[in-house]
């Protein structure tokens, strides 16, 4: 299937390329049957961005993250590896036509972009749920490892007004506020540090979302936010500390074994 050409809403940074039916009725139908599966619907979690008290009030939504079949691991959820390839099309057309300045992801001396990509997110945002804080998807002085992210690409797979109401998907160009007008199977495509967005509150029925992230090499792509962020740091430093123990015990079963030889050696001779 050929890319739809998009359209550029805005100017510079604080903009963003609308690609109208990225997916088809048909993919769509093929998507959602494949996130009802137990796979997926097994691996939601919620969708935290941080563990302080009030943290809902800036997000509130359930999250599963989807890898690319050729990188997963066995238990992993993933995504159909066709799906992969047109979030990839749509990502690399968004750079293309923002360039390396905006959306640095880095070219090498053939002029093609070295991308990363993070596990797709699937997102639910049941009656009641939002993303209601503005915000970007990466900072621009790159303190955190998602500030590596580049390129965001944000696929509607619900249809507003039949399948939810509310959560309008929208954004801030030069100080104004405005709806991004999507359908069931529209993307949008835009500067991962650049422009700030909110998802508003889902007042009935279930919003469903994916959203894929590029991202330029030279960092660790981002693990999770939140509480499992902490807890995969906390399961790689009681791993670190285990391996640690392993290898000094193991030196110092080496350096005693000379010493007991020695030993056996004496005591035969007497």
């Amino acid at each position: 299937m050929a890319l739809p050409q998009p359209t550029r809403v805005g100017r510079g940074a604080e903009s963003y390329l609308h690609f109208p039916s990225l997916l088809s009725a048909k993919d769509l139908s093929v998507v959602l049957d494949h996130v009802n599966g137990g796979e997926v619907q097994g691996a939601i979690e919620e969708g935290i961005l941080f563990t302080d008290v009030g943290a809902n009030r800036d997000r509130n939504s359930k999250v599963s993250w989807l890898e690319r079949p050729s990188t997963a691991d066995e238990d992993d959820p993933t995504v159909p590896e066709w799906l992969h390839t047109r979030l990839r099309k749509a990502a690399a057309a968004t750079h293309t036509r923002y360039g390396d300045k905006l959306c640095p992801v880095g070219i090498d001396k053939l002029g093609r972009w070295t991308p990363k990509y993070e596990p797709i997110q699937y997102t639910e945002y049941p009656a009641g749920s939002h993303y209601g804080a503005w915000h970007t998807d990466g900072d621009v002085d790159e303190v955190d490892p998602e500030d590596t992210r580049s390129v965001t690409i944000v696929v509607l797979l619900a249809s507003p007004g039949e399948d939810f109401e509310g959560g309008h998907f929208e954004v801030e160009i030069k100080g104004k506020k405005s709806r991004v007008k999507l359908q069931a199977g529209d993307a949008i495509g835009f500067p991962a540090k650049r422009l700030y967005h909110r998802v508003t509150k889902i007042t009935s029925g279930l919003r469903r979302s994916m959203v894929f992230w590029v991202s330029r090499p030279g960092k660790d792509l981002p693990a999770r936010y939140g509480a499992e962020a902490e807890a995969a740091a906390a399961a790689d430093k009681a791993k670190a500390k285990a391996k640690a123990k392993a290898k000094s015990a193991k030196t110092k079963q080496k350096a005693m074994q000379p010493a007991a030889q020695e030993g056996t050696v004496k005591r035969q001779r007497r």
